[in-house]
């Protein structure tokens, strides 16, 4: 057995893509911009000394100090930008003033060029020009491999580490929940999201590290530079439950009709039902009845017919497995309404992105003898590994047909979404930009209540009610939403 195996891989798209680059702000703050695409990095050094020269002693250099110091008072240096300094005090400015860039190349402040495109613009390499990452491909790699693993995990009957994370989920959350310093709750997601990686990615360890990843056995090269990328637009879309959950203000109570529920104990002998990731206890007037019930439906499934702000009026007990639609692993019955996200003139909000539609294509590289001694990996191949990927492809590509199906035309027309979806495209994935937390995650897995909860607490979304996530970014043409964002198709090609 040959130890290394590589293969071209052809993409095709099958909606338009967006690769979006590292803004400029997402670096620190000694860049300043070249173009629309790339910026220059700054030697702090040589930018001293040149200032030093341009006047002959230090004010512009107290100046750029006194400004750098300002913003670290005011705990805004993220806020600091050497690019208006400069432009403020007329020594460049790309889009007005670039007198001054070939002195400060040759005096070696600008140092270097990197990839730092404005907005919704594709990302380019160190020559302008358009393509995809490897590493944006090797992510969605990532994504569907742990997919897998954590899909299978859940499916055994035996207990497991990552069975036991998926379990506990709703437990993980509420200690989430309890941080209070927003310091507190940065550091507390980054953990929360390593952890079950550590347990796929790497037997089990407890420090991340691209050491003992088993994913550097992979490699994926760029795709060469691609042509065709042109200028969109993309819309927001919200989707909610056709029976919107209306609060009447006087008496603070909430009509939920067909909401799914379930029984859980609750100290000692009582009990409540947890619903959206929140425990709700009952009326008094039914707590006799509903106690008496108890001890044989612990754990079984209500559907809820009115609930206050902390109490539960009505509910009947359901068969849950009695129904067979869908989506994301709860009984789905509800309809849903689409509305745009829109602007203080109440336009649909739009976003101009550059996007790709056509034909590319990469190389891909496994070293199969390291992949052989990982235990319990999925694929041992890459002919593996891209079914791997197309069955958290279909998985996902159902849950949104589904999601789009449910969903009434009454405030926005989705018959080009829809259809889209209808059709039957084997070998494909999710990548870029507009891909979603769905796309980038393994949250298919968890049930709608847990999807909710990840979403509220994690990302601070109180009140948000189903589905989660809640919005999808549209391609915006003719005056309509069409297109959902990133599907291409892959063709395993020649082995090299």
């Amino acid at each position: 057995m040959d130890r290394y195996e590589t293969r071209k891989v052809e993409l095709k798209t099958l909606s338009p893509i967006c690769i979006k680059g590292m803004e400029i702000e997402k670096y620190a703050y000694n860049f300043v911009r070249k173009d629309e695409y790339t910026a220059y990095a700054i030697d702090s050094d040589k930018l001293g000394l040149y200032l030093y020269e341009k006047t002959k002693n230090l004010s512009l250099i107290d100046i750029l100090i006194s400004n750098m110091e300002k913003k670290i008072k005011d705990e805004t240096k993220n806020d600091f930008s050497i690019e208006k300094f400069l432009s403020d005090n007329k020594m460049y400015d790309y889009k007005n003033n670039k007198i001054s860039e070939k002195e400060l190349i040759a005096k070696g402040v600008f140092k270097s060029v990197v990839n730092t495109p404005l907005g919704g613009s594709f990302i380019r390499n160190g020559f302008g020009k358009p393509f995809i990452p490897g590493s944006s491909i090797k992510g969605v790699l990532r994504t569907a491999v742990m997919y897998k693993f954590a899909k299978n995990y859940k499916q055994q009957g035996h207990n497991n580490p990552v069975k036991k994370f998926i379990e506990e989920i709703s437990d993980k959350l509420k200690e989430f929940k309890k941080l209070s310093q927003k310091k507190e709750r940065e550091n507390g997601k980054k953990e929360f999201s390593k952890e079950i990686q550590n347990y796929i990615f790497q037997d089990e360890e407890m420090n991340l590290s691209p050491h003992c990843d088993f994913f550097r056995y992979i490699n994926v090269k760029d795709t060469p530079e691609v042509s065709g990328v042109k200028k969109q637009k993309a819309v927001v879309v919200y989707l909610e439950k056709s029976s919107i959950l209306q609060v009447n203000p006087r008496e603070n109570e909430v009509d939920l009709t067909n909401k799914v529920g379930r029984i859980v104990p609750f100290g000692g002998a009582g009990f409540k039902v947890e619903c959206m990731g929140n425990q709700y206890s009952f009326a008094n007037k039914a707590d006799k009845e509903y106690r008496e019930k108890k001890a044989n439906h612990e754990g079984k499934n209500i559907l809820i017919k009115k609930m206050g702000s902390n109490k539960i009026s009505e509910f009947d007990f359901i068969d849950k497995e009695a129904d067979t639609t869908i989506i994301g692993g709860n009984q789905q019955n509800e309809k849903f309404k689409a509305r745009y996200k829109t602007d203080k003139s109440n336009n649909p909000l739009s976003m101009d992105i550059e996007t790709f539609t056509g034909v590319t294509n990469f190389y891909i590289s496994i070293d199969k003898k390291s992949l052989s001694e990982v235990k319990n990996i999925p694929f041992s191949n890459i002919n593996e590994l891209f079914d791997v990927v197309n069955e958290f492809s279909k998985d996902l590509w159902s849950y949104e047909k589904k999601m789009f199906e449910a969903t009434t035309n009454e405030d926005l027309n989705l018959t080009s979404t829809r259809e889209f979806y209808k059709q039957v495209q084997p070998n494909k994935f999710r990548i870029g930009w507009g891909t979603g937390f769905l796309g980038m995650t393994i949250n298919l897995l968890f049930d709608d209540e847990q999807q909710v909860a990840l979403r509220n607490i994690l990302f601070n979304k109180e009140g948000y009610g189903f589905p989660a996530p809640k919005t999808r970014r549209l391609i915006y043409s003719s005056n309509e939403p069409t297109l959902p964002l990133g599907w291409v198709n892959f063709t395993l090609l020649n082995e090299k």
